[in-house]
């Protein structure tokens, strides 16, 4: 959005005879601050929203062409001008944004004095109080980590005055606060870290929040109460967790099992990271024949034997 200014310029020469004024060095006008039309120093600061008007003012001096006021500012910010005759005195009116926060404006009048332009300058920088803007949170290294690794999560905010920074968890659909500060460090990351972080930033104008997802990601793993049950026929089952979310296969002693008409499998996701599977086997089978429970996702490889009766763990890879 475009930023307006309205300024009046008040000018009034007593040009006689077309007579010129010869002086080296010109008047340095003056600026001054008003604040809802009460003149307030320079080095006060101005609640965001409020009214301001910057006055220049300068001694009139009899000069052909009579004399000029010009604004400029620091950052460059656009200006408009209107003018009426008066007294030598601009007034620059704006509302009062974080934008101007520190903005420097200055006020120049030019004379023609012996064919010649002089100027003379002043100027005085606007302080702005405002509420947190463009709050937001930043993850180092990365907001999907691997288990076990450090990550710290960063809050920043652009504000006057500064920020106190609030950190807090989603638990149970309810916030829990954790720490103030604008760093929240884990040093060894696990599961239980997974979830959405907030920060809130507050001064005395007002708060403004941000929030980021940490995942944490870890290889699969199988449940030990996976197992087996015999009736007329075998139904077998196995749970597995992982992140990201595993993916999980059935080998009959020793070879992979799919759907058919011996052959029954279901799955079920259980959460985001966990998956329940069952497999029913309508077929004749030895007594050292095995099922094997196979769950895989990008960070590792989890296996486990099951038995028509007993569970037999092995390794994960």
């Amino acid at each position: 959005k475009h930023e307006f200014y309205e300024t009046r310029h008040f000018f009034e020469s007593n040009i006689r005879n077309e007579s010129v004024c010869i002086s080296e060095s010109p008047p340095k006008p003056r600026v001054q601050l008003y604040v809802e039309q009460k003149e307030v120093q320079g080095q006060e600061e101005v609640l965001e929203g409020s009214s301001v008007s910057l006055r220049c003012s300068a001694e009139t001096l009899c000069s052909s062409p009579p004399p000029t006021l010009t604004w400029s500012s620091t950052p460059r910010i656009p200006l408009s001008d209107s003018s009426r005759l008066q007294e030598l005195i601009s007034d620059l009116n704006f509302t009062a944004t974080h934008r101007q926060h520190r903005a420097t404006f200055t006020c120049t009048i030019t004379y023609q004095l012996q064919d010649k332009n002089k100027t003379a300058q002043d100027s005085i920088t606007v302080h702005v109080q405002y509420s947190p803007k463009n709050t937001a949170v930043s993850v180092l290294p990365s907001s999907s980590v691997l288990e076990g690794s450090s990550v710290t999560l960063i809050c920043s905010s652009d504000a006057n005055p500064a920020v106190n920074y609030t950190w807090s968890r989603e638990s149970e659909g309810q916030l829990k606060q954790l720490q103030t500060g604008d760093t929240l460090t884990f040093n060894r990351t696990d599961p239980t870290h997974r979830g959405w972080y907030h920060c809130t930033a507050q001064n005395q104008h007002g708060s403004q929040n941000s929030s980021v997802m940490l995942d944490i990601q870890y290889a699969s793993e199988i449940s030990p109460s996976s197992s087996c049950s015999r009736t007329d026929v075998t139904v077998c089952f196995c749970e597995t967790d992982g992140n990201p979310s595993p993916e999980l296969e059935w080998h009959l002693s020793g070879r992979p099992v799919t759907n058919s008409s011996n052959t029954f499998i279901s799955e079920e996701r259980m959460s985001s990271t966990g998956l329940r599977s069952s497999i029913t086997l309508h077929q004749s089978l030895t007594n050292t024949s095995t099922l094997q429970c196979v769950s895989r996702n990008t960070r590792g490889t989890a296996s486990q034997l099951l038995h028509l009766l007993h569970v037999i763990p092995q390794e994960s890879g």
